[in-house]
């Protein structure tokens, strides 16, 4: 028998759970008083496998194209609805999709068609394995091959936890603590912010309170900020955000690059300060003129 605080559980259920054997109780409680109790139980024993169990029942396709074709005058002049698999391998060009359904899905004669649910399928989450601390090189990898769709990128649910867990996936040893949530969360980011595809990263949990994983916030259970919070809230409102002094040409003339967003453009002429706001977005090499009132 094993007891141990809510907050301990909240920290690291799944160890706790691993460390019991079959029949043994972990005793769950609150400010001293028991309010659950677990029990291990036995894991089922699977059951030895019989060869012959599917005689008469499979048959094995040596060849999908070949297997197609045998349906090739029904299904040509037909409407077609494309699962998400089949149309980022179509859009890809990816050998997972066999020759003859791609010349389906090409031929004019046939109506195609693609279910608004795939874009919410087509989605990037990054919060599985739970304490993978995913490779940044095949991060990248992975961006480059969804950004050949042509669609903006949206990375949701990231959640890397302060929550003690071992740290696996990765090169780098260790427990999942303020530090090691920190400092992998400034380094996704980065990879993410640069990719010209990206359009959004979203953080699952504001704080450590009720969140779904524990130890997945920004914020510790009593609101104050973990690391990771102050680090980037530093590098987006500081290393991220354009801000400069300069002094226009003969011309009146000045170009600059900065990151996209709302500049407060304040004009300094000969002592009368005008404001301007102006919104630059990806891509934008255009021309702005500010006229001043005589």
């Amino acid at each position: 028998m094993t007891i141990v605080t809510l907050e301990e559980v909240q920290a690291k259920l799944p160890e706790l759970i691993e460390q019991l054997t079959a029949g043994e109780e972990l005793l769950i409680t609150r400010n001293e008083l028991l309010i659950a109790r677990l029990t291990a139980e036995d894991k089922p024993k699977r059951k030895p496998r019989k060869a012959g169990n599917c005689k008469g029942v499979l048959t094995i396709v040596a060849d999908d194209d070949e297997y197609l074709k045998d349906f090739e005058e029904y299904v040509y002049g037909m409407s077609i609805l494309l699962d998400t698999h089949a149309f980022i391998w179509f859009v890809l060009d990816d050998p997972e999709l066999p020759a003859t359904a791609k010349a389906l899905v090409e031929d004019p004669t046939n109506d195609v068609f693609i279910s608004p649910a795939s874009y919410w399928e087509i989605a990037i989450k990054a919060h599985e394995p739970s304490t993978m601390r995913f490779p940044l090189d095949r991060v990248q990898e992975i961006l480059d091959h969804y950004a050949t769709l042509g669609k903006g990128l949206n990375i949701t649910e990231f959640t890397p936890t302060s929550a003690g867990w071992k740290i696996s996936g990765s090169h780098r040893e260790g427990v999942w603590d303020e530090a090691a949530q920190a400092d992998y969360a400034v380094k996704f980011y980065r990879v993410c912010f640069a990719h010209p595809a990206m359009r959004a990263i979203t953080w699952w949990d504001l704080s450590d309170r009720d969140c779904w994983r524990p130890g997945g916030g920004m914020l510790r259970a009593d609101m104050s900020p973990k690391p990771v919070y102050e680090q980037l809230k530093r590098l987006i409102h500081e290393e991220w955000k354009t801000t400069l002094r300069t002094t226009t040409d003969n011309d009146g003339r000045f170009t600059f690059r900065g990151f996209c967003g709302t500049y407060r453009l304040v004009l300094d002429v000969e002592g009368h300060k005008l404001e301007h706001r102006l919104q630059v977005t990806s891509g934008m090499r255009k021309e702005v003129v500010v006229k001043l009132a005589p």
